[in-house]
């Protein structure tokens, strides 16, 4: 795969945030604070491995788990401003937390932790303030449904409807594009994540609805494409495979058993 090397993502500005932007979150530390180099070679193409036998970069973990923080803190401001944004914030924050809990369940947790820092930096520009021309749209229509909704209570519906809107932007625009930057992961660690996205959006659907729409593993079961019944897993598994002339397999049945929750 042709394409520029990887870099680390630097700090995201906080002074004067366009279109809504939150205040709620940190500065990334630096790589050169990290003791990380300032790129690494890229992009490429991961090869298979053992799971839980890669050693894992103490630099890359850090830089993830300071993204996991910055959108859980950003997820908690637009949720106390009543602001749509938040369920797919808290989503992809969750995603997050999933994954750095549960590192050596991948192959290539490495490969894992820099597309995850890739794929999160338009995201987190665009809360912080900074959205490319989709993130703007993708916003616009969150804030439409917001004038339409009532000023005191979330109307479920249509935060869910931001939240897909939001996804639709996330996957086809900067998944696609940290495939492109850092390299095709091996195809088992991608299609185990779904794992992960899905076990985000049930958290988030909790949040907006409540306990009382039925036990946790009842609605997950339920939850085959996140948002709204959309279908995000073909969404990703199409990015995946333009990309990377690969076909996504299914979940291993072994890797739900080798995760933690």
């Amino acid at each position: 795969m042709g394409g520029p090397g990887f870099r680390f993502p630097g700090p995201v500005c906080q002074e004067g945030p366009l279109d809504g932007g939150t205040s709620a979150l940190t500065l990334m530390p630096s790589p050169t604070s990290l003791g990380c180099n300032a790129a690494v070679d890229g992009p490429q193409t991961f090869h298979p491995a053992a799971p839980g036998t890669e050693l894992i970069d103490p630099c890359l973990e850090a830089m993830n788990r300071n993204i996991e923080q910055r959108m859980l803190k950003a997820a908690d401001a637009y949720y106390a401003k009543e602001d749509f944004r938040w369920f797919f914030t808290y989503a992809h924050a969750k995603i997050t937390e999933q994954i750095n809990t549960n590192l050596t369940a991948f192959q290539r947790p490495n490969a894992l932790l820099r597309f995850n820092i890739h794929f999160a930096e338009e995201f987190l520009k665009a809360v912080a303030g900074e959205p490319h021309e989709k993130w703007k749209k993708a916003f616009g229509v969150c804030k439409a449904f917001e004038k339409g909704g009532s000023s005191t209570l979330f109307l479920v519906g249509e935060v869910e409807l931001c939240g897909a809107t939001m996804a639709n932007v996330h996957i086809h625009i900067d998944l696609a594009a940290a495939i492109r930057d850092v390299g095709c992961l091996p195809p088992a660690d991608y299609a185990n994540m779904l794992v992960f996205v899905n076990r985000g959006a049930l958290a988030a659907t909790i949040r907006l609805r409540g306990k009382a729409v039925g036990v946790a593993e009842t609605l997950f079961n339920q939850i085959t494409a996140p948002f709204i019944g959309l279908e995000v897993k073909a969404w990703r598994n199409t990015v995946y495979q333009n990309a990377c002339n690969s076909l996504v397999p299914d979940v291993e049945p072994a890797f739900s058993r080798r995760v933690r929750y």
